[in-house]
């Protein structure tokens, strides 16, 4: 399935809606530890960028290329997973916060990058973005630091 711009927009919605809840539900603990309340702040940045990484993609509906759209559908499922772990792993104590934000913090950076390109005029010039070793690096991170949060030797701390 192929997104298309307002598509896209509402999943962006969708997962800082994710991020915000995740972020709420660790500042709801009783005393959260200082990594974690910094984790709640990662998340809730996050979910910023994916709002504005929403609306770059619907304002500029008209120009957004297809490589821009396709790369971001492969990333959204990945960034949705990580927040999920996170969400889960930091309420019940299993998860390494440090890795957590990690993670928040790469995916966070490919969203910026992605709504910055996005506002570039022409679809040519978004793909030569994408293609540039600067978007390949950035949206290859996001998918190996979600793959390494979700894996079971992953981030997870002994006991």
């Amino acid at each position: 399935m192929s997104l298309t711009p307002p598509t896209a927009a509402k999943a962006c919605a969708i997962l800082a809606s994710r991020a915000y809840s995740a972020a709420a539900t660790i500042t709801a603990l009783p005393a959260p530890s200082p990594a974690l309340a910094f984790v709640a702040t990662r998340l809730q940045q996050f979910g910023q960028h994916a709002e504005q990484l929403g609306d770059c993609l619907l304002n500029n509906a008209a120009a957004v290329s297809p490589a821009l759209l396709a790369a971001v559908e492969q990333a959204l499922p990945e960034c949705d997973s990580a927040v999920g772990a996170i969400s889960v792993r930091a309420v019940d104590g299993t998860g390494d916060v440090s890795a957590f934000s990690d993670v928040l913090a790469a995916c966070s950076r490919m969203m910026i990058f992605a709504a910055q390109i996005s506002t570039v005029g022409l679809g040519e010039e978004q793909e030569t973005w994408l293609q540039h070793e600067e978007g390949r690096q950035l949206f290859s991170t996001v998918e190996g630091v979600s793959k390494q949060l979700l894996s079971p030797s992953g981030v997870s701390v002994p006991n």
